[in-house]
């Protein structure tokens, strides 16, 4: 086998290898395929305000979400949220800086998910 046939292999093989990885990381990239998750934060995480944003990459669409302090429950409301999306739920007021607040959201039959202020 001559130097130049050798080249041309092993340029072949590393453009298939190229390509082939590509395929496999833009797979991976999706946040949607073939995968079940989904997300919470605060929109403002050091500010005092209490608004924050679901990202939906599961099979739920409907959430519960609940926002405490120690004493007790504020507001309790649901929301749906396709999957693919992410919704910010704006509530209209801040939190209290001498008590703990939770923002507690629950799909439907999934175990919650809680940030605290």
């Amino acid at each position: 086998m001559s130097h130049k046939s050798l080249i041309i292999t092993i340029i072949a093989l590393l453009a298939v290898s190229f390509v082939s990885l590509a395929f496999v990381e833009s797979r991976a990239e999706n946040p949607d395929l073939n995968k079940n998750w989904w997300a919470l934060s605060f929109v403002d995480p050091h500010g005092s305000s209490l608004d924050f944003t679901i990202e939906n990459h599961s099979d739920a669409t409907d959430f519960t979400y609940t926002v405490s302090e120690e004493k007790g429950i504020f507001q309790e409301k649901s929301v749906s949220i396709p999957k693919g999306e992410s919704k910010t739920v704006t509530l209209g007021f801040e939190a209290d800086p001498n008590a703990r607040m939770t923002v507690s959201v629950k799909p439907h039959q999934q175990s919650p998910k809680e940030v605290y202020k």
